[in-house]
């Protein structure tokens, strides 16, 4: 009947041998990508979950040494005062019971007007003492200080 050759035989059986290499080969490298995957994901879930701790860990940290700088600051008898960066620097401390008020913040173009005194603030007014008035104008340096020069020459 049907007469198969050596050769014929031979082909049919390296094929066979290729294509059950190959699928076990696939089958192999398929259940290596599964491992890994479930691996990368078990992995991903504990990552997650030390970052979260450590970011937590590290935010308790940073909240305590901020109440311990706010502790020893608040122990201090004084306050700093800041007046606006747009006029010039002006630093200094106060007495921690005094009260600050600023009647005009000089946003609109205009003089910076603050004042302190102890405990409350007293109706504002010209003739009113206080502990400390501040007044920085918004005028040239030589036109302010040209306006003292008779005052000066009086004192002489």
């Amino acid at each position: 009947m049907n007469k198969i050759t050596q050769n014929q035989k031979g082909s049919q059986a390296g094929w066979m041998i290729a294509t059950i290499v190959l699928g076990v080969l696939v089958v192999g490298v398929g259940g290596l990508a599964g491992y890994i995957y479930i691996q990368y994901k078990d992995n991903k879930t504990f990552l997650d979950e030390k970052v979260s701790k450590a970011v937590l860990e590290s935010n308790k940290e940073q909240a305590d040494k901020l109440e311990k700088d706010f502790a020893e600051r608040e122990k201090l008898p004084t306050r700093t005062f800041a007046g606006p960066e747009d006029f010039g620097r002006l630093t200094f401390s106060y007495p921690k019971t005094w009260s600050v008020y600023v009647e005009d913040d000089g946003s609109d173009r205009s003089d910076y007007e603050a004042y302190m005194h102890p405990i409350t603030i007293p109706t504002i007014d010209d003739k009113t003492p206080y502990a400390l008035r501040i007044k920085i104008l918004n005028e040239d340096y030589d036109k302010v200080i040209s306006s003292y020069d008779e005052l000066v020459k009086k004192e002489t």
